[in-house]
């Protein structure tokens, strides 16, 4: 590539870079070796609801529990209906109280206050010990005020609260104290659920908070159901009460917009970096799962993803024969176990503390992705026999370095970064192909073939991983390593390599420079009339392109049983599992792009290495993953480049055998 030996100011431009990236990220992996302590926190409704169901002592499987490394108890908000289930009250509508008591069927003391003409149709009435009435009507109080709430005196008192029944009775009235008394009595955290309610106002979330903070300050808070606190308009508030108390909030981990809290986003915006990821298994899909199948999707949560609160429920049905109690404890000692395994301490989970590169460093960073950017550009007109000058390119460079400078200070800078990554993200893979497969020499002998073959795929993953590293320090930033942002164009970053590659390996076999040169070639090739075959590979491409694209991203198709199985082996043997489109279909094809080179085999050499970009898209794609710490991420890689070398190597020896049946003997010796 004429370009890169022309301009070395631009890759001197690019050195810097990189330098800057290796500087930012060396800062990052120190708050991320540090941030190794995971919270496993067991859900107190359905660990409760296993033990009754088992007739077991609920104390009993929270010490067991407590015992096999759960870290932290997950209690919800009562409501009416909870304390119901339980036996701790007695509800009804005031119709249903009068209607009750038209057929005799109600007891003191409602019966009384019906025949005395005292109950409301529009009231619910409860019945309940004082200390607990005392504690619901103090509940509802917070959210409706004194005078929709009252005491009815009494042997035994009856508390009247006006209102729908079905409004009243999800609504959260607090945390019970003895249900706070029994985690801490086990020496487990408690994980507060609180629950959102519509008729919220600045005044009763002020009480809900106060009430709040009698429990402490820094409490976790899992928001319970489909919304957060104060959605939609008394977010901020909320989160103004939340910062003051010292509270984090949890952050459920959903791959899909559809499938967050309403309203989490607005909030973390405004609580950050007070925020703790969660993953948790729904219930819905728990009973689809085997117990090590879910325990290893904890696991990896917290080894790939940076997740520190692990919510874990319980498999509440299990196969006959299967001590469900036994099932469940063992169940969590697997996740703890192998949490210890992999160097997590057991504890109390913190937010990840704030990451922000230095702006110098970002400066730095800008202009070596630029300098990139434009190099390609140049390769690019050099193929359409335009040869810009070093000046302008220059230009570019600077005026995409004033811009950065510019978005730092007025506080735009975010949109700009991600356009940066995603542009890094397509240049480095592409120019390493290229520039790898143009130097390969030609070669006849197998071994040398191979050892060509080998070291193109080493050279040219070294160049992409270098783009790798800088796409992951730009992107190093609170937001990105929490996936609040997530880098952007995984898809364009997947498809746009290799067609610049054909491009750029194809104007280089032409051997001549403008339009003319390829438009030539491209009209013979039109002219020609449509073959079945070409047909055949042209549909199985495109189908190829298609699969490609649908597996990138978060939501992608379902995988194969094999491929399933594959993946599981190759977690438990290398532990940083490699990508299975890198090594069994990636490198090889690269592998084989450069044997093809080698052995003067033109004509497979572009679509070979089109397909060969696929594994180097998804080596820098690995290390746009923010959310994944940056050595795992390199381990990832080199594990990916060792088994994509031994799947190569054999197809390279499989490509010199067909060859060997096909050539006359002096071909291949």
């Amino acid at each position: 590539m004429v370009t890169l030996r022309r301009h070395r100011l631009l890759l001197l431009l690019v050195a810097a870079g990189l330098l800057a990236a290796v500087a930012t990220l060396g800062a990052r992996v120190r708050i991320e070796s540090a941030y190794r302590t995971v919270e496993v926190a067991v859900d107190g409704e359905d660990w409760r609801d296993l033990a009754v169901r088992e007739g077991a002592d609920p104390a009993r499987l929270l010490r067991e529990a407590k015992a096999r490394g759960a870290t932290s108890l997950a209690i919800y908000e009562v409501t009416l209906q909870r304390m119901a289930d339980r036996g701790r009250l007695y509800y009804l509508s005031g119709a249903e109280v009068i209607n009750a008591a038209r057929l005799g069927a109600m007891a003191a003391p409602l019966a009384g206050l019906a025949a005395a003409g005292r109950i409301r149709p529009d009231a619910v009435y409860v019945a309940a010990d004082p200390g607990v009435l005392q504690f619901v009507a103090r509940g509802f109080t917070d959210y409706l005020g004194d005078g929709r709430v009252s005491i009815i005196a009494g042997s035994p008192p009856v508390l009247q609260v006006l209102g729908q029944k079905k409004d009243l009775e999800d609504m959260g009235l607090g945390f019970l104290p003895d249900e706070l008394a029994e985690a801490k009595a086990h020496r487990l955290t408690p994980v507060l659920r609180p629950r959102n309610y519509h008729g919220l106002t600045e005044e009763t979330v002020a009480r809900r908070f106060a009430r709040y903070a009698e429990l402490g300050r820094n409490q976790t808070f899992i928001f319970d159901q489909t919304e957060v606190l104060g959605f939609e308009r008394l977010i901020g508030p909320v989160a103004q009460h939340m910062n003051r108390l010292g509270y984090n909030m949890g952050r459920i981990e959903a791959f899909t917009e559809r499938r967050q809290q309403r309203g989490e986003a607005a909030l973390v915006a405004r609580l950050r970096p007070n925020v703790i990821r969660v993953f948790s298994i729904s219930g819905l899909e728990l009973p689809r799962l085997r117990p090590p199948e879910a325990a290893d999707r904890f696991v990896r949560a917290a080894r790939e993803r940076n997740i520190r609160l692990l919510y874990v429920r319980p498999f509440l049905r299990t196969t006959a024969g299967i001590d469900p109690i036994e099932l469940n404890l063992d169940y969590v000692l697997r996740i703890t176990y192998h949490l210890r395994r992999h160097g997590f301490h057991l504890g109390e989970a913190r937010p990840l503390p704030p990451v922000e590169p230095p702006r110098g460093l970002i400066v730095v960073m800008a202009a070596g992705a630029l300098a990139a950017g434009v190099l390609l550009l140049a390769e690019l007109a050099a193929t359409v026999g335009s040869k810009p000058s070093l000046v302008l390119l220059l230009v570019l460079v600077a005026a995409g370095v004033v811009l950065t400078v510019a978005l730092r200070l007025v506080g735009g800078l975010t949109l700009w970064r991600k356009l940066l990554a995603l542009g890094t993200a397509v240049v480095f893979p592409s120019m390493a192909v290229v520039a790898v497969l143009l130097r390969v020499r030609s070669a006849s002998g197998g071994l040398a073939v191979a050892a060509r073959s080998l070291g193109a795929l080493w050279a040219a993953s070294g160049l992409s991983a270098l783009g790798g590293l800088l796409v992951a320090a730009l992107l190093s930033q609170w937001s990105f390593m929490t996936a609040d942002r997530i880098f952007m164009g995984v898809k364009v970053a997947h498809l746009m390599p290799p067609l610049l590659i054909a491009w750029l390996l194809w104007s280089a076999q032409e051997g001549g420079e403008g339009w003319a040169y390829l438009v030539t070639p491209v009209r013979r090739w039109m002219d020609e009339p449509l073959r079945v075959r070409y047909a055949i590979v042209v549909g199985l491409i495109a189908l190829l392109v298609v699969l490609l694209l649908a597996r990138t991203g978060n939501i992608n198709l379902p995988l194969l049983e094999v491929e399933e199985r594959l993946r599981t082996v190759t977690e438990r043997v290398l532990v940083a599992r490699p990508r299975t489109k890198e090594f069994l279909l990636g490198h090889p094809a690269l592998m084989l792009a450069a044997a093809a080179a080698a052995l003067g085999l033109r004509r497979w050499t572009i679509p070979l290495a089109a397909l060969g970009s696929v594994g180097q898209a998804g080596l820098v794609n690995s290390f746009s993953h923010i959310h994944t710490p940056v050595l795992y991420t390199v381990w990832r890689t080199l594990n990916g480049l060792v088994l994509g070398s031994l799947v190569g190597l054999v197809a390279v020896g499989v490509l010199l055998w067909v060859l060997r049946k096909t050539s006359p003997p002096r071909t291949l010796h």
